[in-house]
């Protein structure tokens, strides 16, 4: 059943918040945090609307609403008695979809900064392993240098005599 009295009033409080976000400043992200949760609501009773020529219209105007805050007519939405029950339950729906806002904004706060955290330290990884990597080239590069100097068949072929030697002298003694 669609409650147009709370309808009206919800829109109007909408349209109020658009209009005093854009002249103040404090309170941004919560001011903005009930918009979108007053948009989602209106949008969920527009739903109810029967007659579907003025719920597409209807919605359509809400969509509006939040790129130029205007004035919003409704005139063509048709009165209806408004239970204290359905207001009760509209206003408890309402206030889960902002606290769920304000959880889901703070959760991907968290995320983002985490994010960030991460992409800090595979900066520091980075810069240190290229640090590493530009050592090791430079001491490769010496070793090579370096090793031509070292007759390497010659101490092959001492290491070789001297594990004859020992193998001799242990197992002959």
């Amino acid at each position: 059943m669609f409650e147009s009295e709370y309808f009206k009033n919800l829109l109007n409080e909408t349209t109020a918040l658009i209009a005093n976000k854009v002249e103040e400043g404090n309170n941004r992200e919560e001011m903005e945090a009930r918009i979108e949760s007053n948009v989602a609501t209106l949008k969920y009773l527009a739903r109810e609307i029967t007659d579907r020529d003025l719920q597409s219209k209807t919605l359509k105007r809400i969509d509006m609403l939040c790129l130029e805050p205007e004035e919003f007519e409704m005139s063509d939405v048709r009165n209806r008695t408004v239970g204290a029950r359905g207001s009760e339950h509209s206003d408890r729906m309402e206030r889960d979809i902002l606290k769920y806002t304000k959880r889901l904004r703070g959760k991907v706060k968290e995320f983002m900064e985490s994010v960030d955290m991460d992409s800090r330290v595979l900066e520091e990884v980075t810069d240190k392993m290229s640090k590493n990597l530009a050592g090791t080239s430079s001491t490769l590069k010496s070793l090579k240098i370096e090793g031509c100097r070292i007759p390497i068949l010659g101490l092959l072929t001492s290491v070789t005599a001297v594990f004859v030697v020992m193998y001799f002298v242990i197992r002959f003694l």
